[in-house]
């Protein structure tokens, strides 16, 4: 990404979406806020950042938006288009090569997004088979935790993050 690129993006709006805690309070927050960029529909926007958080939502994804009871807008409602791509997460370990797991997606033609031991991967619909199988042998092989966030095999079975 460009200088020009990343400044268009970094001023692009964000999306709130709330969060559902599991019962060990996990994720670490209440909200995530995703970029996403205004479409020529009214109240629906289509995300520009891949989910580390948010379930059953993915890059690209168009959604509507609405206000929440606490006055936050624009704040996720419901998806209107899928985008096609799907999301998992990895959970990676101290001294796992970056750049390796950076130009093995990339090279699959996956975004990705890093937080920390956390990875959000973006993985469009025509490579998904062979990046989730891959995804899941290395996991079996110990070398990550995995989880998925949306996939696109779940297409027409939800339409909204929980």
């Amino acid at each position: 990404m460009d200088n020009h690129e990343h400044e268009k993006w970094h001023d692009l709006p964000e999306v709130y979406v709330k969060l559902h805690k599991d019962n060990l309070g996990y994720p670490p927050k209440d909200w995530e806020q995703l970029k996403a960029e205004p479409t020529d529909k009214e109240e629906v926007y289509r995300l520009k950042s891949i989910p580390v958080y948010a379930r059953g939502l993915a890059y690209e994804d168009e959604v509507r938006v609405t206000t929440s009871p606490e006055g936050y807008h624009p704040v996720f409602d419901s998806v209107a288009k899928r985008s096609g791509y799907s999301t998992m997460r990895l959970w990676i370990k101290d001294g796992e090569d970056k750049n390796a797991i950076t130009n093995y997606f990339t090279e699959q033609g996956c975004l990705l997004e890093f937080s920390d031991h956390l990875v959000a991967v973006a993985i469009p619909r025509n490579v998904f088979d062979q990046v989730s199988d891959y995804i899941c042998d290395e996991k079996d092989r110990g070398r990550w935790d995995a989880e998925d966030g949306y996939l696109v095999i779940d297409e027409g079975t939800e339409t909204s993050a929980r």
